[in-house]
């Protein structure tokens, strides 16, 4: 077998089918709607971005953890953000299937949502690294530089 008849195969395994795309990206959306509603309830004024695999386009087939970060003002105190954050997360949890909280840096939420791991995190909007204030702040950066600079060799990341 030669290697690209190895890549071909590994693809397929690896590859989300057109069903399985359809699914996240209906789940994603549902999941933004959410957010966003949950955000305006509570009248904050906070960014959702989904972060991660997902939101690169570069995920496994069957692995879709789903990494909502909760991006807060740069003006936001920390304290505040920490306290606020996760009363957002939990708000949006509620209305999910199950969660629970967990703790980095700080607490986020992780919850369960149409049997996928959804984190909800919160951070700072950041638009340049000079702004990061915390570890997860960076993963807003990082999905947006990926996004910018992929040039359609998802399946690479995937392999």
């Amino acid at each position: 077998m030669d290697i690209e008849a190895v890549i071909s195969e590994v693809l397929q395994r690896t590859r989300p089918s057109e069903e399985e795309r359809a699914f996240v990206e209906e789940l994603m959306k549902e999941l933004e709607g959410i957010a966003n509603k949950t955000i305006e309830e509570l009248g904050l004024e906070v960014k959702p971005y989904f972060v991660g695999s997902l939101a690169k386009d570069t995920y496994l087939a069957g692995d879709h953890d789903v990494d909502l970060f909760l991006a807060f003002p740069l003006e936001t105190p920390l304290e505040e953000l920490r306290k606020k954050g996760l009363e957002l997360g939990k708000a949006i949890a509620e209305k999910l299937d199950s969660y629970e909280i967990a703790y980095a840096e700080h607490p986020y939420v992780r919850a369960k949502y149409r049997g996928v791991r959804v984190d909800l995190v919160p951070c700072y909007d950041v638009k340049d690294w000079k702004d990061v204030r915390t570890a997860v702040d960076r993963s807003i950066l990082h999905t947006r530089w990926v996004n910018e600079n992929l040039r359609g060799r998802n399946d690479e990341v995937r392999l």
